[in-house]
């Protein structure tokens, strides 16, 4: 899997598995040097892009060194953060499905409210439950940007910064999902949703979304975003049913179910 690490003051997360270099946080006290840094590895290591989430404040920074804006959020202080991305190679820029993630925007900005069926719990997990969740990851995706098929990985993320949620009938964990927190930027990333074949369209992503949503409103966060599979039609239409905005598509970024796919930028502000 791919590995994180610190570049100056800035993580950057980078390998094979997802072919490029992700500056997941780009500190103040960093700069030119940083960025400098970031794409030597990438060139070094063969990666074929580098992509970064920075303030506004710091895009003119990437633009002189030929990054491009793909996608935006806003948090609640209405601060603005950009995701910017830098090609390295012609075969990585070129989007050959670019219909289909159309199509996917398109129906998930007209689709209808809908509500969810059946009895369950939604509750926040624990160690306890990390073993079911894994299971439903592994059933889900053929692949994934994180290790999230590791028990270790996920108890880390659990002492850290992550609340993960599950769904649960007669007991049964049959859906999972998690919330991201960045206290610096005051967004939370609502991420990691699965839920097992058997018991999809049943609403559940929607019920998992707004629980997370209620929850982290009650800690003061209240700036939300999700990087979407660009053509998973139930995943985008479930961020634009919660009111989410559609503001990017980040090409060919992310190995996840298996191949290297696009993914889109859904943000919201309460």
């Amino acid at each position: 899997m791919d590995e994180i690490i610190t570049v100056g003051n800035s993580q950057i997360q980078h390998g094979k598995h997802n072919d490029r270099a992700y500056i997941l946080s780009f500190s103040e006290e960093d700069g030119n040097a940083t960025v400098d840094i970031v794409e030597l590895l990438a060139r070094k290591q063969g990666y074929s892009k580098i992509i970064a989430k920075v303030p506004k404040t710091r895009v003119a920074l990437f633009e002189k060194k030929n990054y491009v804006t793909e996608g935006q959020l806003e948090n609640s202080m209405y601060e603005q953060y950009f995701f910017v991305a830098k090609y390295l190679s012609e075969k990585r820029r070129d989007v050959q499905n670019m219909d289909e993630i159309k199509d996917v925007i398109s129906t998930a900005l007209s689709c209808d409210s809908k509500e969810t069926s059946g009895n369950f719990e939604i509750r926040s997990l624990n160690e306890n439950d990390i073993d079911a969740q894994i299971a439903i990851y592994k059933t889900v995706f053929k692949s994934y940007p994180f290790p999230i098929y590791y028990r270790d990985f996920i108890m880390e993320m659990m002492d850290s910064h992550v609340t993960y949620y599950g769904v649960f009938e007669n007991g049964e964990m049959i859906a999972t999902s998690s919330a991201e927190v960045d206290n610096k930027s005051g967004l939370a990333e609502m991420t990691d949703f699965a839920t097992l074949p058997e018991h999809r369209g049943k609403g559940f992503a929607v019920s998992l979304l707004q629980q997370m949503e209620k929850d982290l409103e009650q800690r003061g966060i209240r700036s939300f975003f999700t990087i979407a599979r660009s053509v998973s039609y139930g995943m985008n239409k479930t961020f634009a049913r919660c009111g989410y905005s559609y503001s990017g598509t980040l090409y060919n970024n992310t190995n996840i179910n298996g191949d290297i796919e696009s993914m889109n930028i859904w943000y919201k502000v309460i």
